[in-house]
């Protein structure tokens, strides 16, 4: 990688690190998972059996209920748009960087490269406006009778070595912004829509770093799709909720799943 990209990723991820590490007995269970999922340098550990007693037994003669008779519902599936809003037509898109079409130097700049971005967007970079916005015409066009979206996180573009928190806020802002014109919409989290990325600390562990800023802003762009006592449960529940879906009896659940995400493990080691 290029050195500011080191440099920026060591800076923000480098704090976890070091506190993970702090933290950590050795030898303990959580030293050796330390070294199988961050390096891949130790077996994985037995794994624990354990007896887990149901509250209930299941019903006698419990049968799967009748089929409604009603036409399936069409529901939308996006995810992972990773809109870049500092992409710019006509920059270079063949960088040394993970994220290209941005002007990272001189040489990178609009009308200075022989592979200019085109106006919806490169492999080599990430999406931009106009692709996204083309996105949900074309949603509204071909799916117009769509009960629902489901959007399964990850706005935030992967420069992950600059983003900070006021570009998370930006980002998710401007994207649930977007996405207004597609009429409901049940978002999640998304492993990039933090900073540093995938840092999801959960409360009993001792950092000054929160994510709770994010959940503060889902759950306020989440409100015009959930209504605000649903949208509010995120704000309190880390990022998730749950929510029948509007005159029917179809439960919605949309849980963090990043706090079982195993790159983001640096963020949740205790002290056992």
């Amino acid at each position: 990688m290029d050195p500011d990209v080191c440099a920026g990723a060591i800076a923000l991820e480098g704090p976890i690190l070091a506190h993970s590490i702090r933290e950590m007995k050795i030898p303990s269970d959580t030293s050796k998972l330390f070294c199988t999922t961050v390096f891949g340098l130790c077996d994985i550990p037995p794994v624990k059996l354990n007896n887990i007693v149901f509250p209930k037994a299941k019903p006698a003669g419990a049968v799967r209920p009748p089929a409604s008779g009603q036409p399936p519902l069409k529901i939308v599936h996006i995810s992972d748009i990773h809109v870049d809003l500092s992409y710019e037509v006509g920059a270079n898109t063949q960088c040394n960087k993970n994220v290209c079409c941005r002007p990272y130097t001189e040489a990178d700049q609009p009308g200075n490269t022989a592979s200019p971005a085109g106006p919806f967007g490169d492999p080599n970079c990430d999406t931009p406006l106009s692709l996204e916005q083309s996105m949900y015409s074309a949603i509204e066009k071909l799916i117009p009778d769509a009960a629902f979206t489901m959007f399964t996180g990850d706005v935030v573009e992967g420069a992950v070595w600059l983003v900070n928190n006021n570009e998370i806020i930006s980002d998710l802002t401007s994207a649930y912004s977007n996405m207004s014109s597609l009429n409901t919409v049940y978002g999640v989290v998304g492993n990039h829509d933090v900073a540093p990325v995938n840092s999801f600390p959960p409360a009993p562990i001792d950092t000054t770093m929160s994510s709770q800023y994010v959940y503060d802003t889902l759950s306020a762009e989440w409100t015009a799709f959930l209504g605000p006592e649903v949208a509010g449960q995120s704000r309190t529940q880390s990022g998730s909720y749950s929510t029948l879906h509007k005159d029917t009896n179809l439960r919605i659940i949309s849980i963090n799943t990043n706090f079982w995400y195993k790159v983001r493990v640096l963020s949740t080691i205790e002290k056992q």
